[in-house]
């Protein structure tokens, strides 16, 4: 199962998942799950229908927010405050790595959080968002 990094009590992120890796989740608590990692961006990645199938039948909510590389439009940012604020805690998102995932949350706690907190978050669970500090301001 692939590592979950802990960015707030309550919003894990990690690398791309299999849908065996969610029954586990759910057993260690996850109650809702967050794709944000787009559909064939590398062979063999399971498609967002087969992972929010296997979080249905482990009893979590799931939501798909893809981001593609690099381009976090308003729209999904506040996709993922309404699925944030819709849903329940513990969460996970994951993309191909994590970063993307914190981003997005970074960017969805921005005018909610001081910068320096989403920052310190961030850096904390290993991603380094300063470059995103003029948009969390």
């Amino acid at each position: 199962m692939a590592q979950f990094r802990q960015v707030t009590p309550t919003y894990f992120v990690s690398g791309q998942l299999a849908p065996a890796d969610i029954a586990k989740a759910a057993e260690a608590g996850v109650k809702t799950l967050v794709i944000n990692r787009p559909d064939g961006e590398a062979p063999g990645q399971p498609s967002h229908k087969a992972m929010m199938k296997a979080a249905e039948e482990a009893g979590m909510q799931a939501f798909y927010i893809p981001v593609v590389n690099g381009r976090f439009e308003v729209e999904l940012v506040d996709a993922l405050k309404e699925a944030l604020a819709g849903s329940s805690a513990p969460v996970l998102a994951y993309c191909a790595g994590g970063m993307r995932s914190t981003a997005l949350w970074a960017l969805a706690q921005a005018g909610t959080l001081p910068a320096d907190t989403i920052l310190s978050a961030a850096g904390d669970a290993g991603f380094d968002l300063s470059a995103l500090r003029g948009h969390l301001e």
